[in-house]
């Protein structure tokens, strides 16, 4: 197995956000790297072309209809699959089964997710996928580009964090800074009989705290 995919994620979100818009317009229009050669390319666009092909993350293109078009070095060597394997729908093979229908809602307003991706040996590991989209001058959608960000390690220690947190015998919320329940234990949620989702989705405090106490608690927090 390449040492790469164990040591967890190699680019972060601030390379990402920084370098993403300027790769993706002079990518603009490419959809197979092997395709290009040295006739009528730029000594840089050939050096793009190779740092992209060989950077320790799996890049990928997209049409607007989410069929890929392009994936990198790094995914095919990752997933053991060729670029027609990958490309169309096929990436779909790829995916977790369970984490399938996740992603084709999020195609509907992308920006970051995580699923699992199949690697080449059958195990899955959990990625973040990122996306960013190209317009042409009329603001049209020509193509999305991808970065999927190996954050297994990570993923593995909140679960372990989460176990030991619902072992504890108390009641434990985890707030933002700005009130939102980010997560709360299996004792608190056994004795507001609330499910995660209603904790993180309308808040803990005002689901498990009598009304007229609820602004009071918000303002001591």
């Amino acid at each position: 197995m390449p040492e790469r995919w164990t040591t967890g994620s190699f680019l972060s979100d601030n390379i990402i956000r920084a370098s993403w818009k300027s790769r993706a317009q002079r990518l603009a229009g490419w959809s197979d790297l092997s395709m290009i050669t040295s006739a009528g390319q730029s000594r840089a666009t050939l050096e793009l072309a190779s740092f992209i092909d060989g950077v320790p993350a799996l890049v990928w293109s997209a049409l607007p209809d989410c069929s890929l078009d392009f994936v990198n070095g790094s995914f095919r060597e990752y997933t053991g699959l060729s670029s027609d394997q990958l490309c169309g729908s096929a990436w779909k093979s790829a995916i977790h089964p369970d984490d399938i229908q996740q992603l084709e809602i999020w195609w509907l307003t992308p920006g970051t997710t995580e699923v699992r991706l199949r690697r080449f040996d059958g195990e899955y590991r959990w990625f973040q996928i990122s996306a960013a989209p190209v317009h042409d001058d009329q603001g049209n959608l020509v193509r999305w580009y991808g970065l999927n960000t190996d954050i297994d390690e990570r993923r593995r220690a909140e679960w372990d964090l989460r176990t030991i947190t619902d072992a504890i015998r108390q009641s434990i919320v985890v707030l933002a800074p700005d009130g939102t329940t980010l997560y709360a234990n299996r004792v608190a949620l056994e004795r507001t009989l609330l499910t995660g989702g209603e904790a993180m989705d309308k808040g803990f405090f005002a689901r498990a705290f009598h009304a007229d106490d609820v602004e009071r608690v918000k303002e001591e927090r």
